[in-house]
Order: C-alpha cells, then structure tokens, then sequence
C-alpha cells in the first residue's frame, strides 16, 4: 500500500516540474472541452491500440470524458467507457471491453497435436489514471486499477490493470 501511495505522490511531483497543468489558450485539460488521441496498452487502450476520448464539463464544476479503444492482443479487442475527473489531470475511468486473454492447449486427434487457442476475456474495468503533460499539447497517461473478466473455470475473474499510454490533447474542431 505505501508504494502505491508513494507513486502517487512522485506523479504529481513530476506534473508540478513540468511547469504544473497545460492549457489550450483556457485552462487545464481537464476542465475544458477538448479532445485526446492516445496509444498505449491498458483497459484504456483495448490492451494495446488507440483510443480517443471526448472531454466536457458535467453537471456545473464537474468534468466527464467519454472514450472508445481499439487494439490487439493475439486477437483484435475494443473497449468503451466513461472518465469521472477528480481534480485536474486526477480521474476514475470506469469501462467495458476486452481486460485480456487465455491461452488453451487442445488436443487435435486427426493431426496428433497439441494446439494452443487464444481467448479473449471481456469484463468491467475500473482504473485511477492521472495524466502528466509534458507541454500544450503532448502528456503520458499512467494509472492503475482491476477488473472484474468473464469467468472461466481455471482463471481468475479478477485482473490487476495498468494503464501507460502516449496522448495528444487538442482543442475542438
């Protein structure tokens, strides 16, 4: 627990020696209308693909981020959710997608042998992320969380989730 605490802290420590929050000529990212582009691997990312996310104001002084995924991992994945910004950069992703993947051996009888089939785990998804801007425009998106995976008898339903992805903010069309 004191790491995860701590890798909070060394986060907004390097937000604040990059100069603290970009703006887009208005503000902080996060409270404004803009737009993100992303790649990276995570729940965010539909394993490991792009996602582009909408961010607007919600309800007076909050701040509300929808956002879709594509990617790979052995098969194509997608993913879908909603980012609830705490403060700032600071938000709760809550999303549905593709959260990973298992690999079978099976038994070919006519061939003699033994293939492995890849399956892909769908499930609920729930991650702290912060997102750390390095200028105007360019950030690196960090977060942690777990998620809750279709059952399959021999795997867990329960997955640690780490988010860590390049992202581009830009102001509306």
């Amino acid at each position: 627990m004191k790491f995860k605490t701590l890798g909070l802290a060394v986060l907004f420590a390097i937000n604040y020696a990059f100069a603290g929050n970009p703006d887009l000529a208005k503000g902080a990212h996060s409270l404004q209308k803009h737009w993100q582009f992303g790649t990276g691997y995570g729940p965010s990312y539909a394993r490991l693909g792009i996602q582009l996310k909408k961010t607007l104001p919600f309800m007076g002084e909050g701040r509300l981020g929808g956002w879709a995924a594509l990617g790979i991992n052995y098969l194509p994945t997608y993913a879908v959710g909603l980012d609830f910004y705490i403060v700032e950069n600071l938000y709760l992703s809550l999303g549905f997608g593709t959260v990973g993947t298992y690999e079978r051996l099976g038994i070919d009888r006519a061939s003699a042998t033994l293939p492995l089939t890849y399956y892909t785990r769908s499930g609920y998804t729930g991650t702290l992320n912060y997102d750390i801007f390095f200028n105007k425009n360019w950030g690196l998106k960090v977060g942690l969380g777990y998620s809750l995976a279709s059952y399959t008898e021999d795997v867990s339903p329960i997955l640690q989730q780490i988010n860590l992805g390049l992202i581009y903010a830009f102001e509306e069309f």
